[in-house]
């Protein structure tokens, strides 16, 4: 049995793309454009799309933390530091969400209701174009900011996408801890 790496298979795919985007925003920014040309960069993918990990899973962790579940809590005290750092394999594989029907949908779609939401707010120019490449490590409200040049609304975009994923994945969540809760009785 293989297994593939998504997220690395992307980033691997885009990263010649990215770092032409990044760098024509970074003259833009020095020639005193008004508008950047690019929003779709590696910053926008690592701090939209994957915060705590691929499938946007950090509101996981602190939902599990606070489980009635044993298992729930903890996975998610043992998950709570790498996923503030975007590593979320604990998350994956000791929930589980790998293989697990009840989080098939919210795993695919919050991530994408993340950057569309994002996406919007930057073409209408409410959010900062990224200018500045950032390890996929750092935490994701913090790299939001960095890599748009310390923009403030990406710092408040990034929060709201967390306050988002939490509210999309509740409702899995609470299916999931009942049947965990359930089984542990």
């Amino acid at each position: 049995m293989s297994a593939f790496h998504g997220a690395l298979i992307i980033t691997g795919i885009m990263n010649p793309f990215w770092m032409t985007y990044l760098f024509e925003n970074q003259q833009a920014l020095a020639s005193g454009a008004a508008t950047l040309p690019h929003i779709y960069l590696q910053g926008f993918w690592d701090f939209y799309l994957l915060i705590g990990g691929i499938g946007s899973t950090l509101p996981l962790v602190f939902m599990a933390m606070r489980s009635r579940s044993r298992q729930l809590k903890s996975v998610g005290k043992i998950g709570l530091l790498p996923s503030l750092f975007n590593i979320n394999e604990p998350i994956l594989f000791g929930f589980p969400i790998i293989m697990n029907p009840v989080f098939l949908l919210p795993f695919i779609f919050v991530p994408l209701i993340n950057a569309c939401i994002a996406w919007y707010l930057t073409h209408l120019g409410i959010l900062d174009r990224a200018v500045a490449m950032l390890p996929w490590s750092m935490p994701s409200p913090l790299g939001a900011a960095w890599s748009a040049n310390g923009s403030w609304k990406n710092l408040c975009m990034s929060l709201f996408a967390i306050f988002n994923s939490w509210m999309l994945y509740r409702p899995f969540f609470k299916v999931y801890e009942r049947q965990l809760a359930d089984a542990e009785r």
